[in-house]
């Protein structure tokens, strides 16, 4: 039978890593329904934050690669004509916005599809740009934008894609009860976990870890203050993973390190390729910190328990009950001391009881993050 030819447009895409989750969720998508979809994907020729392109990758042409055609277009061969053009140059079925503000790679492309090709059905994944944490981030400026796109009806006749039902809900009360809107998790690859290569854990000391873009939505500071006016009790390493997007948020985040007791040590580490993580995380660390403003679902965290490893994090995920599910933590962005409380906790684990939270991790993703049933609710989105 023949495939159903979808166009995805996005800022980053393999082998770039630096952008994170947005990049690993499309790729997985890609991978499990390469049988059933021909992808093709117009992305930039550099990675999030790089000026260098791609080494041995040639730009503006289609190329097969990630089981899909990709199209790396260079930045001085980028213009609306060009976008136009990739639009229309065959018959799509569908065309896929991994962004909700991307000016280049979401809003271009979907303002030329409103304007020439109305017909073509399109799906956009906001990934948790729409919750209240994440809006409270420049808020004036997001605010203002969604005010103007709904008095103009930008987003009229589209789909959108929502990672759970709680980011349904998000998009239902911001853009009204009849948006169109379907659920499909992030597909997840299952990945054999080693018990025997984990760190031990020894009470009174504990290594974290974070993984992520460094920026204000994910809130390293809120952590780093924590540290600093409440003093954790113990030995805590917490190294800090993930490509610098503000400048001014990493220099901010340096000060603070430089304010730390003594029993805490911070460190910037940059990003990590994908492929060095799994083996990096079981090895090294025994939890992940991650206190967010606003995620619709997270590949960090879900690493974090297929790498063995419990979480702490912020009450702005889809993730909760984590203590009484043996995966971690759950603490209040409004309430510091909650954040303390939890870090203490982690630290005083006895070997015991860290093996039964670190299997109890891995059993959770391979169950409920991992399953057929979220990879056939991925494919109705392009159906």
């Amino acid at each position: 039978m023949k495939k159903r030819k979808i166009l995805i447009f996005m800022d980053w895409f393999l082998p770039g890593y630096k952008a994170g989750g947005p990049i690993r969720s499309v790729a997985n998508i890609v991978r499990a329904l390469s049988e059933d979809f021909d992808f093709f994907i117009v992305t930039r020729n550099t990675d999030l934050s790089d000026d260098e392109p791609y080494k041995n990758i040639d730009p503006n042409k289609w190329l097969a690669k990630y089981n899909a055609h990709v199209y790396y277009l260079s930045a001085d061969n980028y213009s609306k004509d060009k976008i136009k053009t990739l639009i229309g140059e065959r018959n799509y079925d569908a065309m896929y916005l991994n962004s909700l503000y991307s000016s280049q790679y979401a809003l271009t492309p979907l303002r030329i599809r409103n304007k020439h090709f109305p017909d073509l059905k399109t799906v956009l994944a906001p990934r948790g740009m729409l919750g209240a944490g994440a809006l409270q981030t420049k808020s004036l400026k997001k605010a203002l934008f969604l005010k103007t796109t709904q008095l103009f009806q930008f987003f009229k006749n589209i789909t959108w894609h929502a990672t759970s039902e709680d980011e349904k809900n998000t998009i239902s009360k911001v853009f009204g009860s009849k948006a169109k809107i379907i659920i499909g998790a992030p597909i997840s690859i299952p990945a054999k976990f080693e018990s025997r290569n984990k760190i031990n854990k020894y009470p009174g000391a504990a290594r974290f870890f974070f993984i992520g873009r460094v920026s204000e939505h994910k809130n390293i500071s809120f952590a780093l203050d924590c540290f600093i006016k409440l003093k954790p009790k113990g030995e805590i390493l917490f190294d800090i993973f993930g490509a610098a997007e503000e400048q001014e948020y990493l220099r901010k985040i340096e000060t603070q390190i430089k304010q730390l007791p003594s029993n805490i040590k911070v460190n910037y580490k940059g990003p990590i390729p994908n492929k060095e993580l799994k083996i990096k995380l079981q090895a090294e660390y025994h939890f992940m910190l991650f206190p967010t403003k606003g995620e619709s679902f997270s590949h960090s965290i879900v690493d974090s328990w297929n790498s063995g490893c419990p979480v702490l994090v912020s009450d702005q995920t889809p993730w909760g009950d984590l203590e009484y599910k043996n995966l971690g933590w759950n603490f209040n962005l409004q309430d510091p001391i909650s954040l303390i409380d939890s870090i203490n906790q982690a630290v005083n684990l006895n070997q015991e009881t860290y093996n039964n939270w670190s299997n109890s991790c891995v059993r959770f993703y391979n169950k409920n993050v991992c399953s057929e049933e979220i990879t056939t609710k991925n494919k109705l989105i392009f159906e």
